[in-house]
């Protein structure tokens, strides 16, 4: 399989240290290369337990907007959600901006199709490869990579696929002049849906930690749904993004 990108490991006891002890790994991967890697820069989990990307390379879009060196992997799941959002927001704006109602139409539901297919690339990828992605963080106790194998799942499985949908369709209200929808969902995503429904499921229904897994995961539901019924209801297509004043006046 061709790599999609590559991160230089390096083993952080050791770089303290004053010695620089790391080597490439290239993704998509597996538990025994990282386990592999890690042996060789003397990550034994007893003396050295610690390690941190120092560099990383590769072809993915986007990838050195949303990544620094020094990095966690963090951001990569949602990286082509984000830049697919970014290119509607402008190409919505401009259709807008010329009047073409019906392309700006199409420019969305394209989105729409697109951001959810490579994110269900992006999903598929992270099911198959969730435990070499959090071996990467250096924990060694099963326990620990058990139930960071188990968030992944929860938190990038089809919730993802709606976030998708969520993200396209804020980056088309933004476009055609209606932040305050996006504002709105994002008040939706972060603090009526999520902080509510975390408590319910972990507390109220007793499921623990894995009530605020599926709490996260559930909250870009509704905003989605906003989202679309307000692409729907074409509201939007009378809104002007830049409104003159003429004021006529008598002597």
């Amino acid at each position: 399989m061709a790599s999609l990108f590559e991160a230089y490991i390096t083993n952080l006891g050791k770089y303290n240290e004053g010695e620089l002890v790391g080597e490439t790994l290239e993704f998509p991967t597996s538990p025994q290369e990282v386990q592999t890697l890690l042996k060789h820069i003397g990550v034994d989990g007893i003396r050295y337990e610690e390690f941190f990307i120092t560099s990383f390379d590769g072809d993915v879009l986007g990838l050195y907007d949303y990544l620094g060196e020094y990095e966690n992997l963090d951001e990569l799941a949602g990286m082509p959600c984000w830049a697919i959002g970014q290119a509607v927001t402008a190409m919505v704006g401009q259709c807008m901006g010329a009047g073409q109602i019906e392309r700006t139409r199409k420019v969305v539901k394209i989105s729409l199709v697109m951001n959810v297919a490579v994110t269900l690339v992006v999903v598929i990828c992270v099911q198959l490869f969730a435990e070499p992605l959090i071996l990467l963080f250096g924990s060694t106790s099963p326990e620990v990579i058990n139930d960071g194998v188990y968030y992944l799942r929860v938190r990038c499985s089809i919730n993802s696929l709606i976030y998708a949908a969520m993200y396209t369709l804020d980056s088309f209200a933004i476009g055609v002049g209606a932040a305050n929808i996006a504002m709105i969902n994002a008040l939706l995503d972060a603090v009526i849906m999520r902080l509510p429904v975390s408590w319910l499921l972990a507390f109220a229904l007793n499921m623990g930690f894995s009530g605020i897994y599926y709490g996260q995961a559930l909250s870009p539901v509704l905003p989605a749904i906003v989202g679309l019924l307000y692409f729907m209801s074409r509201k939007w297509e009378h809104k002007t993004l830049i409104q003159s004043n003429h004021k006529e006046g008598s002597l």
